[in-house]
């Protein structure tokens, strides 16, 4: 049998978590941008392609604030696991050392 173990370095999964959610935060910007644009009336003129070219940009529009809510969503997830790890993590360093008898301070 081998002797695995290995360390985990709380204040680095926590400041993963904490990087997780500065990017949420920053996914709000360009998404509030494109919900923005897509309330515009594109100025493309008065012809007969400039009404399919508004439509074809309103579909872009809302495709690219679909991807970006699917991407906040993936990292909402990754953020909730890496917290929930921490947490468990930091749990069993209680128990441990409640364990042993230490008390804080």
């Amino acid at each position: 049998m081998t002797d695995e173990s290995f360390s985990v370095q709380l204040t680095s999964l926590l400041g993963f978590a904490h990087e997780l959610q500065t990017q949420i935060e920053g996914i709000a910007v360009p998404m509030n941008t494109l919900a923005a644009q897509a309330q515009a009336q594109p100025q493309f003129g008065a012809f007969a392609e400039a009404s399919a070219l508004a439509g074809n940009q309103r579909a872009a529009l809302a495709d690219m604030h679909a991807l970006l809510g699917q991407l906040r969503q993936a990292i909402e997830f990754a953020e909730n696991v890496t917290n929930t790890v921490a947490a468990g993590y930091q749990q069993v360093d209680h128990d441990v050392a409640a364990g042993l008898g230490y008390r804080g301070g």
